[in-house]
């Protein structure tokens, strides 16, 4: 496996676990604003040691005009002020 924190030093499996368990329930609480529009937010993946974070709309919102709305200036926005480990947030 290669190391891409090269430089710094790598997570212990207990930081790990926990940058799961903050994202998931910063998630949690994204996820009843989205059910109100007949959506529903997913976690696809997430890799603790870099950031980057892959969230899919799905529902209604998978199909609206304003997903990319909600996806930037929403789930980016509160996931990388909430969590300062979180770098980048795709779909």
């Amino acid at each position: 496996m290669v190391d891409v924190n090269i430089g710094t030093k790598a997570l212990t499996e207990q930081q790990r676990t926990e940058r799961l368990k903050q994202l998931e329930d910063v998630m949690a609480l994204m996820k009843p604003a989205v059910a109100a529009d007949g959506g529903d937010l997913n976690l696809v993946s997430a890799d603790v040691e870099t950031g980057v974070v892959q969230v899919e709309l799905s529902g209604a919102c998978s199909s609206c005009a304003l997903n990319s709305v909600t996806l930037v200036d929403g789930v980016s926005r509160i996931l990388t002020q909430r969590l300062d480990w979180v770098t980048k947030v795709t779909t």
